[in-house]
């Protein structure tokens, strides 16, 4: 079994190797033996990192970010009177629901999986039904059984589903069994086996006969746009935020499921998600294999991402060296954005001192237009990554 499956990954045209490349970025001799796939460095926690970011100071002149080049002058720093304003304020919950606040967790439920996101839900999925209902079937298969769901069977319909990744099974047989081992009366008793598989079968968010096909979210855009409406209605974001991927574990077919084999769920669909600091997810974008001509793919994620945050001023941005660039900070700048990261040496636009070996508790940074950089006491991976 184990060979078969091997053959099924090699073979499958839906295992990703979708890489995203950063035409800004010149591999280093150290990293050009590796073969992983899409592979982000978690810079921000390295003791060896350097770093760039952008002082709000009053007069001064940013370049064009479009313009980058290698001839960008920087000043090394020897006595700066900069004044970074680094005050920190709270996420608030929304005016209108903070007069009715619970804390129970239902109630917060509802907050997010609103009456709308569960009307999509019903109606989609009761259209996917009788469009299967149409096709042949067996006389006795269980497709025939069908009746149409409603609002409050999907809703207990989640709640079973969630119950189940709480208390996973071998099987989800199991969960009927008559075995005491198994059984769970709550799911057993809020739902027949055949129901929850039918409903399972048939569950979609979007209309098979509107597909896009040059659209790969298309079974996911509708709801996924109503649960980041909610998401953005609930909380309103501190000054703080941070921008970083995720990987939400799937092994089935995908086209574009991510391979990355330096991570623990090594097979995924990849997010990169805009946070608060408390780890509140304030908006999404779903990676969907390549398909971008944009140069600095990570600038574009990082401008995509902001969109709803209003007003962009006076925030403060953190990310890895995956996003950050010299063009990015000055954008960001210019929209009044503060912005700190670490940094890939090898990004257009840094000074070439970066590469100079420092003795052990030098501290030195340098300075260009609105962009700081700070290089550590210890850099025998300075040729990695530098902090902006």
């Amino acid at each position: 079994d184990n060979e078969e499956t091997f053959e099924d990954e090699i073979a499958d045209p839906y295992s990703s190797d979708d890489s995203i490349k950063d035409k800004t970025y010149v591999v280093s001799s150290s990293e050009s033996s590796t073969d992983e796939v899409d592979t982000v460095d978690d810079c921000l926690t390295s003791p060896n990192a350097s770093y760039i970011g952008t002082p709000m100071e009053s007069g001064s002149t940013t370049p064009n970010a479009n313009t980058i080049d290698e001839t960008i002058s920087w000043d090394e720093i020897t006595n700066s009177t900069i004044d970074f304003d680094l005050y920190h304020t709270e996420c608030t919950l929304d005016q209108g629901i903070n007069k009715t606040f619970s804390k129970k967790p239902i109630d917060i439920f509802k907050y997010f999986i609103t009456d709308e996101v569960l009307d999509l839900i019903v109606t989609e999925t009761n259209i996917y039904a009788h469009q299967e209902l149409h096709k042949r079937h067996k006389d006795k298969s269980r497709i025939k059984s069908w009746t149409d769901t409603n609002t409050d069977e999907i809703r207990k319909f989640l709640g079973v589903t969630t119950a189940m990744g709480l208390a996973p099974l071998p099987s989800l047989n199991n969960y009927w069994s008559k075995d005491s081992l198994y059984n769970n009366k709550y799911i057993a008793s809020a739902f027949s086996r055949d129901r929850y598989r039918l409903l399972l079968r048939f569950v979609h968010f979007a209309n098979n006969e509107d597909m896009n096909p040059d659209n790969r979210l298309y079974k996911l855009e509708k709801i996924l746009g109503l649960l980041l409406e909610n998401y953005q209605y609930v909380l309103q974001t501190g000054r703080d935020l941070v921008i970083d991927e995720s990987m939400v574990p799937f092994r089935g077919r995908l086209l574009f499921r991510q391979y990355i084999p330096n991570k623990t769920h090594k097979y995924g669909v990849k997010l990169y998600k805009l946070c608060t600091t408390t780890g509140y997810t304030y908006n999404v974008n779903i990676y969907t294999g390549r398909g971008s001509t944009d140069p600095n793919i990570g600038h574009a994620i990082v401008q995509k991402l902001l969109e709803p945050i209003n007003p962009k001023e006076d925030r403060k941005l953190f990310a890895d060296n995956f996003y950050s660039s010299v063009g990015l900070t000055m954008d960001l700048f210019q929209q009044k954005i503060l912005y700190c990261g670490t940094l890939r040496s090898d990004r257009k636009g840094l000074p070439q001192t970066i590469k100079i070996k420092m003795k052990k508790g030098d501290i030195k940074g340098h300075l260009t237009h609105s962009l700081i950089m700070s290089l550590p006491e210890n850099n025998d991976i300075i040729n990695e990554r530098v902090k902006l």
